[in-house]
């Protein structure tokens, strides 16, 4: 079965205005049973992940670079409610994406070992870790995460490009111009042999970047043979009467 993004209605996004230690994220209007959803919470102003992770969700990984973190989750998705409540946050600027897939494989939904994320210092994403997924049409996802300096112009929701990757979802948190601001995306890639890298870019120069790569494993394929017809056979006595 193939990986394709849940539509209509399979992204949802949201974002803190002020530093924050928890945030409410709404579900997807469009998902349906057994979809995969991926949370994703950045936050800027702080380089402590959340300590617990919110009931029902597996988390995928946690990173941290200077002052900015990012944590990612997974869950099949069963009787949704209307939204989540994340678990408690340090305090920061925090931006939060949320994403249907459909097709992938509900009992191992990561395809192989995510590698250690990346971290930089500069205005621009370093190389993301590369990852080479081992079953056919597998999905690989860029998680991108940017943190901009008090001085910096108000990030938009279009901040984040990629050459390799189609954005699914990105949302920056909205505050004043004297604050922190943070900067989320998430885009994926078919995959289709060899090692892959993903790539993300940003419209400004941010102050440090954090980028994670995973790969999700496509459902089997399920063959249905058509029925057989149905041969009736009948007893012949021995004076060859039915």
């Amino acid at each position: 079965m193939a990986i394709a993004l849940r539509s209509p209605n399979g992204t949802s996004t949201t974002a803190s205005t002020a530093q924050v230690t928890t945030i409410t994220h709404t579900v997807p209007t469009g998902v349906v049973n057994g979809d995969l959803l991926i949370w994703v919470i950045s936050q800027s102003n702080t380089a402590t992940n959340p300590v617990a992770d919110p009931t029902g969700w597996t988390r995928i990984q946690a990173a941290t670079n200077t002052t900015m973190n990012t944590t990612v989750w997974y869950r099949v998705a069963a009787s949704e409610p209307a939204s989540y409540a994340s678990p408690t946050l340090t305090s920061g600027m925090v931006t939060s994406l949320m994403v249907a897939y459909t097709g992938v494989d509900n009992a191992t939904p990561l395809d192989v070992t995510v590698p250690t994320a990346v971290g930089t210092a500069t205005g621009t994403f370093g190389p993301f870790p590369a990852i080479t997924p081992l079953t056919a049409g597998a999905w690989v996802l860029g998680v991108g995460n940017c943190r901009f300096a008090a001085s910096a112009t108000i990030p938009s929701d279009t901040n984040l490009t990629s050459t390799n990757l189609t954005i699914d979802a990105q949302h920056a948190s909205q505050a004043t111009s004297a604050s922190i601001h943070d900067d989320a995306g998430l885009g994926h890639a078919a995959w289709t042999s060899g090692a892959f890298t993903p790539n993300m870019a940003s419209t400004l120069a941010a102050s440090a970047t954090l980028s994670q790569t995973i790969a999700l494993r496509p459902a089997a394929t399920v063959t249905v043979r058509p029925a057989q017809p149905r041969i009736r056979l009948q007893a012949v006595n021995r004076a060859g009467n039915y």
